[in-house]
């Protein structure tokens, strides 16, 4: 048997070609083309035998497997979170500043309002030092101030006379300057009393009405303190309340507080004072245009409101700052101290009896030898008394400068800031000193004194 002859293979076309059109088409994102480096080879033994002629076999072509494509998963639209509208922080109103209500007394205005050149009466006041006089606490103009007429009517009987204005001295030429204006009461009507009374401009309208205020009646007490108007919307009722008490304990009886605006804390407390008794507010609205046509608020018109209104009532009168505090270096009232220095005067009664200054300066470093921590912080909260704290001392001005006093309503006229502007027969005494604490820096001007004075050792107050 001889050898087979090899036969060439035949290759067949596809038995029912698959149209182009039927064909399931693959996306070319979704088909996974495997690269040549991946592909299995075929081994020669896994070869497709070769067929006899005869035999038709159908090879399909491998069909390229359809993945459908994947449909993106419908993801439900996020819900708009429903947010409620941010409640609106309830903030506390910012503390307004409490302006006492007009009663009795207070400013009025003697011309028309409306005139450019205001003419203002707070008070007036029956001086019976002198027969007849009464005296009025006024704000004029520094120049040229308005002649002002006082009528007086009484059972059918009506007298005027013409009112003398003497001015505070310490004006700082500002437009408006505190005046004392003193009215003489007509003879026919002189040894009558008088309750009311009519001030007006001369050559002007009407006038206002004002009560006429008496020193007759019984004493009050010894010791009285007034304090200048109060404003800036001062809120510290921690350093009221150290004042009050301070003076209290040096014997002072009541307290006179002019008030032209404050903070409610301060507020409460001096409501607080006045219903035990122990202090009178007095309202105090100038309505000026500006707080620069007369100094710190008519701060010498209400010095000698409290002057007039305790004539008769209070021996003497404490006459300080907020921030200031005198301090005696060896007695433990001021009546005690009073008394010890008028045994040195062999009968002569003084009219005021003034102190040296010294600052105790706020910015210093606090002496905590007293209170044992810092002011106003934890654990143990101390308040933050400036006598306690504040005891470094700044040099001592010389009399005159910057001194306060204690005045003799009877033996005085007028008083100014640092020192009594005019006296009513009396002397003029100068003391040794008890220590003054504050903090104020305005320097004021001042005019000459030609009084008599006394000094006392230092180591004797």
């Amino acid at each position: 048997m001889g050898r087979p002859v090899p036969v060439k293979p035949v290759l067949h076309e596809l038995a029912e070609p698959i149209p182009p059109e039927a064909a399931d088409p693959i996306p070319p994102e979704a088909a996974d083309p495997i690269p040549p480096e991946a592909a299995d080879p075929i081994p020669p033994e896994a070869a497709d035998p070769i067929l006899p002629e005869s035999a038709k076999v159908v090879v399909p072509e491998p069909v390229k497997p359809v993945i459908p494509v994947s449909a993106k998963p419908v993801l439900p639209k996020p819900a708009k979170p429903v947010l409620s509208k941010p409640a609106k922080p309830v903030l506390s109103k910012p503390t307004k500043p409490v302006i006492p209500k007009p009663t009795a007394p207070s400013w009025k205005n003697v011309n028309n309002p409306k005139d450019p050149n205001r003419v203002m009466v707070y008070n007036a006041y029956n001086d019976s030092r002198e027969d007849g006089m009464i005296r009025l606490i006024t704000i004029l103009l520094h120049k040229k101030p308005p002649t002002l007429i006082c009528t007086f009517e009484l059972d059918g009987v009506t007298a005027r006379s013409k009112a003398t204005n003497k001015e505070i001295e310490e004006h700082f030429k500002m437009k408006y300057s505190a005046f004392v204006s003193s009215c003489k009461v007509p003879p026919v009507l002189r040894n009558r009393t008088l309750s009311k009374m009519t001030v007006s401009v001369d050559g002007g309208n009407e006038g206002v009405e004002l009560e006429v205020h008496s020193p007759d009646g019984p004493p009050k007490g010894k010791l009285a303190l007034c304090i200048q108007p109060i404003h800036g919307n001062f809120n510290r009722a921690t350093w009221l309340i150290e004042f009050i008490e301070f003076y209290t304990m040096m014997g002072v009886e009541h307290f006179f507080f002019y008030i032209y605006q404050v903070g409610n804390n301060v507020q409460k407390v001096l409501d607080h004072y006045e219903a035990l008794g122990r202090l009178t507010q007095q309202p105090w609205r100038l309505g000026l245009a500006s707080i620069n046509e007369i100094r710190t608020k008519g701060i010498f018109a209400a010095l000698n409101d409290c002057l007039y209104r305790t004539m008769g009532h209070y021996d003497l009168d404490v006459m300080v700052d907020l921030d200031e505090f005198i301090v005696p270096r060896k007695h433990k009232t001021y009546m005690e101290m009073v008394e010890y220095l008028n045994k040195n005067l062999s009968g002569v009664v003084p009219g005021s009896y003034l102190f040296k200054n010294s600052f105790f300066y706020l910015e210093k470093e606090n002496d905590l030898s007293q209170m044992g921590t810092q002011p106003e912080t934890g654990p143990i909260f101390a308040p933050f008394l400036v006598t306690q704290y504040k005891t470094k001392r700044a040099k001592t001005y010389p009399y005159k400068i910057r001194s306060k006093f204690f005045v003799v309503p009877h033996r005085v006229e007028a008083a100014g800031n640092h020192y009594i502007r005019r006296y009513y027969g009396g002397l003029a005494m100068y003391l040794g000193y008890g220590l003054l604490m504050e903090d104020s820096t305005v320097m004021p001007s001042f005019t000459k004194q030609t009084k008599q004075k006394s000094e006392f050792p230092t180591s004797q107050l």
